[in-house]
C-alpha cells in the first residue's frame, strides 16, 4: 500500500493484516538488489562480490537512527496496549456496575411470565412480540443453578455481549490493524446503546454475539480467504432463535455471499439448514410468531430509514451526549460519509468480501423493514451495532491517516497525542455515564416498593396500568390498581392506611389536594425512563390507627 496507506498516527502500530507503516520503496535490501543487477549488466564477467561494493548502494542507517526507530516502535506498541487495556477495562467494569440494578418492566415481564415458568411455558406457552426464546431458556437453567437474583437473570446477556465485543476487536486487529481495532473498541465500549442493552435480562447480548460471529464467519479468517459457512450457520441459528428479526441480516448476508460463484452452493445450503433448524425450534410457537409479526409497537419503518436509520438508531444517543441538538439528517450524512471512506479503503486494498459483509446486514434489515411496513424501536435492530461501528471505525482511521500524512513529521507526534487524549476523554465520559446510571435505574419499581415496605404498611395503591415491574417486587405487599374515579375517592377518605405510588409515565393525572391538605408530602424516586415523567412519587397515608386490607372484595 505504500507510505500513503500506512501514514497512521505515529503512536499506533498496525499489526495483523492492516496497512504497512512504511514503504518498501527505497529500502536498503531492494536498493542493493537493483545495484547488483546494474553491475552485472555493465560487467557481466566481473565477480559478484565486486558489485556489492559499488557506491550506488543505499547507505546503511546509522546505529543511533536504528535505535531511535526501535524505541519509537516500542513506544507505539506500549501506548496501543495501554489504550486497549483502558478500553477493555471500561467495557467490563461499566457493564458489571449495572448488573445489580432493579428490573425495568420488560425484564420483569420476561422473568415473571417466561423464565420462572420453565421450559414448557417458554417453548410451548404464549408468545408475544419481541420475546427472546433461547435467552429465556438459557436463563431458566441459570436461575435453577444459581438462584433468582437480578444478576443471574442478566448473565446470558452481559457475558455474550462483552465477550463478543472483545473477540471482534481481536479479529479486527488481525484483519485490519490495531488502529481500526482500537477505534472500534472505543465506539462499542462508550456506546450508550450497548451499555444499556447488554446489562438487561433480555436477549440483546446474544444478538450482539450472533452478529459478531456472522461477520467473522462471512468475511473469513483472512483477506482473500473463503467464508466459514459453519460459523455463518451457527451465528444465524443463535441470532434467529433469540431474536426472530435476526433472520433479516442473516438472509442479507447469505444473499451477498451468493454473489460469489465459488460460495453460492454453500450459502444456499447454509440458508436451508438454518431455516429447517429454526422452524423446528419455533414450531410450537410458529402461529403466534407469524401473528405477532405485525405488532403495533414502535415507529413505522420508512424507505428513508435505509439512510437515516443506522445513525439515528445506533449512534445518535452517543453523539447527543457530546453535542446536543445535532440534526438527525446531518448526523446520518456524516455517518455515511465516514463509513464510505472505510468502504473505499477496503475496496482499494482488494477486500471487497469484508466490505460487502459489513454493508449487507445493515441494508438488508432496513430495506426489509420498509418493504414489509413493519414497526420497530431502535433496540429491535441493536444487533447492527457491530457492523456499523466497524464501518465508522475504518472511516475514522482513514481520515486520521490522510490528516497525519499531510502534516510535517515534526507535528505528527503532537497530532498523535491529541488523538489519544480525545480517546481518553471519551472513555472517561463513558465511565461517568456508567456511574450515573448505576445510581439512577432505568425504572424504579424496586426502589418505590422498598420505600413502601419500610413504612410497615402492606396496602399499596398504584396509579399506573398493571405493570410486571410492580408485580415482580411486590413480595408480601397487597397491590391495587384502581380506576381514576375510585382512586380520587380513596385519596380523600380519612379512614384508611395505605401507601400510594403515583407513576405518571403510565398513570393518569390525579388531584393531590386531599393529600396536601393533610400535610402529606411524597418521597420522589428518580429514574432514567420517561423523560420529564421519569419519576415515581410515594405517599404514605396514615389517618386511621389500624390498616384494612384494600384488596378484599375486589
Amino acid at each position: 500500500m505504500g507510505e500513503r496507506a500506512g501514514a497512521l498516527v505515529p503512536c499506533f502500530g498496525t499489526g495483523g493484516e492492516g496497512p504497512r507503516a512504511s514503504s518498501d520503496r527505497g529500502s536498503p535490501r531492494r536498493t542493493r538488489a537493483r545495484g547488483t543487477d546494474q553491475q552485472r549488466d555493465e560487467d557481466p564477467e566481473g565477480p559478484p562480490r565486486l558489485a556489492v561494493a559499488r557506491p550506488n548502494r543505499q547507505p546503511r542507517s546509522e546505529p543511533g537512527t536504528r535505535a531511535a526507530q526501535a524505541g519509537l516502535a516500542t513506544t507505539r506498541h506500549a501506548l496501543a496496549a495501554a489504550l486497549a487495556t483502558i478500553l477493555l477495562s471500561l467495557l467490563v467494569a461499566s457493564r458489571l456496575a449495572l448488573l445489580g440494578a432493579g428490573f425495568w418492566n420488560d425484564e420483569a415481564f420476561t422473568a415473571l411470565f417466561f423464565v420462572d415458568r420453565g421450559p414448557e411455558a417458554i417453548l410451548r406457552g404464549d408468545y408475544i412480540p419481541n420475546d427472546h426464546v433461547l435467552f429465556n431458556l438459557l436463563t431458566w437453567y441459570a436461575t435453577e443453578a444459581l438462584g433468582r437474583r437480578e444478576v443471574v437473570y442478566r448473565l446470558w446477556s452481559v457475558i455474550p455481549g462483552v465477550l463478543s465485543a472483545a473477540a471482534l476487536t481481536e479479529w479486527t486487529r488481525r484483519r485490519l490493524g490495531i488502529a481500526v481495532a482500537l477505534a472500534f473498541l472505543l465506539l462499542v465500549a462508550t456506546s450508550p446503546l450497548h451499555l444499556e442493552l447488554t446489562v438487561q435480562a433480555r436477549g440483546y447480548g446474544l444478538g450482539f454475539a450472533a452478529m459478531s460471529l456472522l461477520l467473522a464467519g462471512a468475511a473469513g479468517r483472512s483477506r482473500g480467504g473463503p467464508p466459514r459457512f459453519g460459523v455463518v450457520a451457527g451465528a444465524g441459528l443463535l441470532g434467529i432463535t433469540t431474536l426472530p428479526v435476526f433472520v433479516l441480516p442473516f438472509l442479507g448476508e447469505c444473499a451477498f455471499l451468493c454473489t460469489r460463484p465459488k460460495g453460492r452452493a454453500k450459502a444456499l445450503a447454509t440458508v436451508a439448514a438454518v431455516g429447517i433448524a429454526s422452524l423446528a425450534f419455533y414450531l410450537p410457537l410458529l402461529d403466534a410468531i407469524l401473528a405477532s409479526s405485525g405488532q403495533d409497537f414502535g415507529t413505522m419503518a420508512a424507505w428513508t430509514d435505509v439512510l437515516a436509520g443506522p445513525y439515528r438508531d445506533l449512534f445518535s444517543s452517543w453523539v447527543d451526549r457530546m453535542a446536543t441538538g445535532v440534526p438527525r439528517p446531518l448526523g446520518a450524512t456524516v455517518f455515511w460519509a465516514i463509513a464510505g471512506l472505510g468502504i473505499a479503503d477496503l475496496t482499494r486494498r482488494g477486500d471487497r468480501l469484508l466490505a460487502g459483509t459489513l454493508v449487507a446486514p445493515v441494508l438488508a434489515t432496513y430495506v426489509s423493514l420498509a418493504a414489509l411496513n413493519l414497526q420497530y424501536v431502535p433496540r429491535f435492530v441493536s444487533y447492527l451495532l457491530p457492523p456499523a461501528a466497524l464501518l465508522l471505525a475504518m472511516g475514522l482511521v482513514a481520515i486520521g491517516r490522510r490528516a497525519t500524512h499531510s502534516l510535517p513529521r515534526s507535528l505528527r507526534g503532537i497530532a498523535a497525542a491529541l488523538l489519544v487524549a480525545a480517546a481518553l476523554v471519551l472513555a472517561a465520559d463513558g465511565a461517568r455515564v456508567a456511574a450515573e446510571w448505576s445510581r439512577t435505574p432505568l425504572e424504579t419499581y424496586r426502589e418505590a416498593l422498598d420505600v413502601a415496605r419500610h413504612t410497615g404498611l402492606r396496602n399499596v395503591v398504584v396509579n399506573s396500568r398493571f405493570s410486571a415491574g410492580f408485580e415482580w417486587y411486590r413480595g408480601g405487599l397487597r397491590l391495587t390498581y384502581p380506576d381514576p374515579e375510585a382512586l380520587s375517592a380513596l385519596l380523600c377518605r380519612r379512614d384508611q392506611r395505605f401507601v400510594f405510588i403515583d407513576y405518571p409515565l403510565y398513570g393518569r393525572p390525579f388531584d393531590a389536594t386531599c393529600l396536601r391538605e393533610r400535610g402529606i408530602e411524597p418521597t420522589v424516586v428518580r429514574q432514567r425512563a420517561g423523560g420529564t415523567l421519569g419519576w415515581m412519587s410515594v405517599w404514605v397515608v396514615t389517618d386511621k390507627a389500624s390498616e384494612v386490607d384494600l384488596t378484599r372484595g375486589r
